[in-house]
């Protein structure tokens, strides 16, 4: 009795006539020879194929070898990612050789709560990198009289993903409790602002910005949660030349803040959707969209100040304000 030395041989045989009997030991372990194969003949294309089997105890078989050729394709293909774990404990400094360790794939949070001051992140990675909290935990920023982070400022960062954070007791000046400069392909998402305070126009949970002469794209900002503290700080600014390219902020939900959004320009490619704003406003405004190209559409307001949304912006429908 002939053996085959895999599956690959019984499927690619028909060209030549010839008897490929039960699958090898090598390729489906346990194996038994009078039940799982008794005989196959293969022929040419134009001829009969003689099966003799058990065709359950065949399929069981081949299952079983398919899943071990991919189990192996799929682990030399996408590796297990790699982890670093930090816990409140760390400082800044070792914080951001977290971030510039290129062979990181995932920076993982303990839970509890971290007094870092302001993190600088000039960290223009090859690796995408994403920062978040261990499952299950909660992690907490504790604020001081400035930002959180800033990414981008005096220096290039690129591919970093923050998501999952609560950021408490923020008191605020001309600023953001994330401040974005000269950064691209940056994507925050799933974040809590509370028990900040500011100074109203001044002060902001997201602040898209500039530095050096460059401002952030591709930019990603999905499922925040604003308290504005009083209406003394607000949901998120884009200002300065020469503008943010390609913004994406969707599924916001902002109280008590001075502007929900402010964009003074020039920007575009600025997407916003799906937000609900609740008693916020300055000067009788809680959208503000100026010199600014892009799309805001399903957003509602209530017992707030009245939007302002000027061309080139699209009012794309949905929105209310009440």
């Amino acid at each position: 009795m002939k053996h085959c030395h895999g599956i690959g041989q019984l499927i690619l045989a028909p060209i030549a006539r010839q008897q490929v009997c039960s699958f090898n030991a090598r390729t489906v372990q346990p194996y038994d020879p009078g039940n799982i194969l008794s005989c196959v003949r293969v022929a040419t294309f134009k001829s009969a194929v003689n099966l003799r089997v058990n065709p359950s105890r065949v399929f069981a078989a081949a299952t079983l070898a398919a899943a071990a050729v991919g189990a192996s394709i799929l682990g030399s293909a996408f590796p297990a990612p790699t982890v670093v774990g930090l816990t409140p404990t760390v400082t800044a400094t070792q914080f951001v050789a977290a971030v510039r360790d290129n062979t990181t794939d995932v920076i993982e949070l303990a839970g509890g709560t971290y007094r870092l001051g302001v993190i600088t992140l000039n960290v223009d990675r090859t690796r995408p990198l994403v920062i978040r909290p261990a499952a299950g935990a909660t992690v907490v920023f504790a604020g001081g009289s400035q930002s959180a982070f800033w990414i981008g400022a005096g220096g290039v960062a690129g591919r970093i993903t923050i998501e999952g954070l609560v950021f408490d007791g923020f008191t605020l000046s001309t600023n953001g409790i994330i401040w974005l400069g000269n950064c691209h392909d940056i994507t925050i998402n799933n974040i809590v602002v509370r028990n900040s305070t500011g100074q109203a126009g001044y002060s902001w949970s997201l602040y898209l910005s500039t530095d050096g002469g460059v401002s952030p794209r591709n930019v990603v900002a999905n499922n925040w949660t604003v308290d504005g503290g009083a209406r003394t700080v607000g949901g998120l600014q884009i200002a300065h030349t020469p503008g943010a390219q390609s913004v994406t902020a969707t599924g916001w939900h902002v109280t008590n803040a001075s502007y929900a959004i402010y964009s003074g320009g020039p920007a575009s490619g600025v997407n916003i959707s799906d937000w609900t704003i609740d008693s916020s406003g300055l000067s009788n405004l809680s959208v503000d969209l100026v010199n600014t190209a892009g799309s805001i559409r399903n957003v509602h307001a209530t017992n707030s100040g009245s939007p302002e949304i000027l061309a080139p912006m699209v009012d794309a429908g949905g929105n209310t304000w009440r």
